[in-house]
């Protein structure tokens, strides 16, 4: 199954270690340097977000890609748990 993200885009399910927060998963110093490297290797998607977008969660998948959503991490959780009721 896949879970959508927003903006026409979409990850397997399967495929996702975790779904965080943006304002409170940046606090911590361990998660702006996983943030911090992950945008200086070019392992961030903001595909999920349409232009002039703030994001407010972000999902990392397996391969080390952070996708950077304007979804919140209880609708995605909804959405994963629930992919046969999202639209």
């Amino acid at each position: 199954m896949y879970t959508y993200l927003g903006a026409s885009r979409s990850v397997k399910t399967k495929n996702i270690i975790g779904l965080f927060d943006m304002d409170t998963a940046t606090v911590g110093t361990a998660t702006r340097g996983m943030l911090a490297a992950a945008q200086r290797d070019g392992r961030v998607d903001e595909t999920a977000l349409d232009p002039g977008d703030i994001p407010r969660s972000f999902v990392l998948t397996d391969d080390g890609v952070v996708h950077l959503t304007e979804s919140s991490v209880r609708t995605l959780k909804y959405r994963a748990e629930n992919p046969a009721r999202v639209r």
